[in-house]
C-alpha cells in the first residue's frame, strides 16, 4: 500500500480562513509522535490497544512499514544506498519484524493478559490510520 493523503473536506470560511481535513490511511506508527508535535493540527489516530492482537499481527505481516534507508553521514539527509545495501537493510528490517511478531505471538499464546505490553514490540513495523485537520498549513513549513 502506498503512502498518500486523502482530502475529506477543504473549505474556506466566511472570514477567508482555509480549513482542510484529511486522512493518512497508512501513516507509520513510529513517526506518529513527530507528527503530533505540530500544534496547528487537530488529530485523531487509531488506537493500537483497540485492535485485537491477532488482527494487528496479520496486518503487520501482510503490509509492514519498511522505511527508506540511507547511508549515515553528518547532517539531516543521508546518501542513497546501492541496490545491494538497500536489499541488505530491508532484509535486516524484515528479520527484526519477524522476531518481534514471533515474540508477541508467543506472549499472547502464553497468557492473554499481556495485550497492552505485548503490542509495544511491533510499532516500528506498523502503520496507523490517522485523521488530521488544519487551518494554517503555513505554520507547518
Amino acid at each position: 500500500m502506498s503512502n498518500h493523503a486523502v482530502i475529506l473536506l477543504d473549505s474556506i470560511t466566511s472570514t477567508g480562513n482555509r480549513f482542510t481535513t484529511f486522512i493518512l490511511p497508512r501513516f507509520p506508527r513510529c513517526l506518529l509522535a513527530e507528527l503530533n508535535t505540530h500544534r496547528a493540527l487537530s488529530r485523531n489516530a487509531e488506537s493500537s490497544r483497540a485492535i485485537p492482537v491477532e488482527k494487528r499481527i496479520q496486518k503487520i505481516v501482510q503490509d509492514p512499514y519498511i522505511p527508506s534507508f540511507t547511508r549515515n553521514q553528518k547532517g539531516m539527509v543521508g546518501l542513497s544506498l546501492t541496490e545491494n545495501e538497500t536489499a541488505f537493510a530491508v532484509n535486516v528490517w524484515q528479520q527484526a519484524m519477524q522476531e518481534a511478531v514471533a515474540h508477541l505471538w508467543f506472549r499472547v499464546s502464553e497468557h492473554r493478559k499481556c495485550h497492552f505490553h505485548g503490542v509495544r514490540f511491533v510499532p516500528p513495523f506498523d502503520c496507523a490510520r490517522n485523521a488530521q485537520a488544519c487551518r494554517r498549513f503555513a505554520r507547518l513549513e
